[in-house]
């Protein structure tokens, strides 16, 4: 980022005169009543706002392109996410981290932000030691508050928030979970995490069914995985994360 630390990034931060990709903040300023519209600070004008506003999950995928024209929220939309808060979400399994994450959601928006002391702090930021997958998945969809729940997704944050609009809230996050860790598919709602290492034919299986036994080679690009019986075939130099969900998907994501 030019002249902008990631240690002190806010939901007000901006960097847009980086050349490479520039982000803005959309919040208005005092004293701006209204829904969001332009940057605060240069004046940008990039957004659909009423498309995002439909809150169709059909749509998600441009919500979530909206969400990264702001500086805070791409940044919290590719922020490393350290190896212990990785490891528990997954240790715990998509029923349990699903869980969790609609709890931390309805427990941010569910009253109305008057009737909250804290609201706008109460979700841990990526650098707290509480910090856990779905606080960054809060951050990163603008579900961590209803101040940002208000500008962002046209929620007033001095209205009743229905059902319907909560659920919507806890999909957003839940989707964010899974673009990061991967998606927990299978039967029983579980899902087993491979990491391969780098150069070395050791690996590591955490949690969902357990693998007989792993082959892994080098052969081009190839990602994908095929069973043989109790066993899993994993091939390709740039896999680096293998989930194995139930007992009949497996799925790949390329290092880095």
């Amino acid at each position: 980022m030019t002249g902008l630390s990631r240690l002190n990034i806010t939901c007000t931060s901006v960097d847009c005169d980086n050349p490479q990709t520039p982000t803005h903040c959309f919040k208005p300023k005092r004293g701006q009543p209204g829904p969001p519209g332009t940057c605060r600070e240069c004046g940008a004008d990039l957004i659909d706002w009423e498309r995002v506003h439909e809150r169709d999950l059909a749509d998600v995928a441009n919500t979530f392109s909206a969400l990264e024209n702001e500086t805070f929220r791409r940044h919290m939309m590719h922020a490393e996410v350290p190896e212990k808060v990785r490891e528990l979400a997954l240790k715990r399994g998509a029923a349990e981290l699903r869980a969790r994450t609609e709890r931390a959601v309805r427990s941010a928006l569910s009253k109305r932000r008057s009737q909250n002391a804290y609201d706008g702090r109460q979700t841990p930021r990526e650098t707290s030691s509480s910090a856990r997958i779905q606080h960054f998945a809060q951050h990163a969809t603008a579900t961590c508050c209803r101040g940002c729940l208000e500008y962002l997704h046209n929620l007033p944050a001095e209205a009743d928030i229905t059902e319907e609009q909560l659920q919507y809230c806890v999909e957003l996050a839940w989707e964010y979970v899974e673009r990061r860790l991967g998606p927990f598919a299978g039967e029983d709602g579980e899902c087993g995490r491979l990491r391969l290492r780098p150069g070395s034919a050791q690996s590591r299986l955490c949690g969902g069914d357990r693998v007989a036994g792993i082959l892994s080679e080098a052969a081009g690009d190839f990602l994908g995985g095929k069973r043989f019986g109790e066993a899993v075939c994993l091939t390709g130099p740039e896999v680096d994360q293998i989930w194995i969900a139930g007992r009949a998907t497996v799925c790949a994501q390329r290092r880095g």
